[in-house]
Order: C-alpha cells, then structure tokens, then sequence
C-alpha cells in the first residue's frame, strides 16, 4: 500500500458518515429534527433543492431487503450458507485497507500532536492542531466505517449510495496497487482520477 493513507479511503468514510446520519439511531435523538430543518431551510434559502434522499440512503436491515436475495445467493445459485460466507469474505477483505488506511491516519495524528507543546510561533501552532485534528478525524471516519462494514448486510437489496461506498472500497484496492508498483508523479494522478470519475 505504500507509506500513505488512501484517497479512496478516505473518501468512503465520508459516505460512510453520510450514511450513519441516516440511520435509526441517529434519527432517534432528541435534536435531529430541528437540526434536519434548520439545514432544510438554510439549503432552501441558497435556492438548493434535495430530493429523493431518503432513497439513496436506504439500506437492507435484518428484516427488510434480504427476502429476494443479493448477488451472493445468486452466485451460490440460493445456498444461503455459501452466500453467507461468500459475503463475510468480501466484507474481511474489503475491510482490511480501509482499517490499515485509518491507523495511518491516527498515528499521523499522535506524531504530529508531540510538537504542539513546543515553544513555537502562534500561527504555526495553529496550523499544527489544525492538521493533527484533521487527521484525528479521518482516522475516527475510518474506523467508523469499517464498523458499518461489519454491521451491513452485503447480501440484500441496498441504496445507491451504499453501492457507491462499496465500489469506492473496492477502489481502493485498485489505488493499491498503484502504490505497489512504485507509480508516481503525473501519471498515477492520472489514474487515480480515473478511478474517482469511473468507480
């Protein structure tokens, strides 16, 4: 993978953290409404319009989505215990960059917070909590996705935008192997771009 935290990744827990404000419990605290309208009517007075989300952020849960089957039974031709496994495997090994992705991130974060108590220049401690929180915080969005990785139930009928998740999952596993072959520069810009536009 190379000695830097992935793209890809780091893209996927942002939909991750998209999707885990739509679910149950989230929308069960106290304070979701008022903040769901107050973002609804700030959108609305910058003449921007949301629709059909609640669409896109569905997803299958224990009772709902998985009586027709997924592409895992079908591929197990309805063996519910080879498709079971056959998901279980894809979820390890989609989990596996994404996880080594946010230890990155949090190390990053732990030897960057070790000079924030040196004597310094205001402006460059400033900037030095700024990027040590930001890291903190791609490094927590990671971890927070692979628990919903753990939690989702790839063998059902889910949201566009669970789907996008997944592919830029597997995405990352292509940006890997970018980093194998020692690929820099211009080019594995390039590729990388390509990745993004067409996963």
């Amino acid at each position: 993978m190379g000695n830097e935290p992935q793209f890809c990744n780091s893209f996927a827990s942002g939909l991750a953290f998209r999707m885990s404000l739509s679910s149950d419990f989230v929308r069960s605290l106290s304070f979701y409404e008022s903040v769901t309208n107050w973002w609804t009517a700030a959108l609305l007075d910058m003449q921007v319009v949301v629709q059909e989300v609640e669409t896109q952020v569905t997803n299958a849960t224990n009772d709902i989505g998985g009586c027709g089957g997924g592409f895992y039974r079908s591929i197990a031709r309805g063996d519910e215990n080879i498709a079971f496994f056959l998901s279980q495997f894809v979820k390890i090994f989609l989990m596996l960059l994404p996880l080594l992705s946010s230890l990155i991130w949090l190390q990053r974060a732990a030897s960057g917070s070790r000079g924030l108590f040196c004597g310094g220049r205001n402006m460059r401690k400033r900037k030095r909590i700024t990027r040590v929180m930001m890291r903190l915080l791609l490094g927590v969005m990671g971890i927070l996705q692979c628990c919903m990785l753990v939690s989702a139930n790839l063998n059902a009928a889910n949201g566009a935008l669970m789907n996008l998740w997944l592919a830029f999952l597997l995405g990352s596993v292509f940006e890997s192997l970018l980093s194998l072959e020692e690929i820099r520069g211009y080019f594995r810009q390039f590729i990388v771009m390509v990745i993004f536009i067409f996963v």
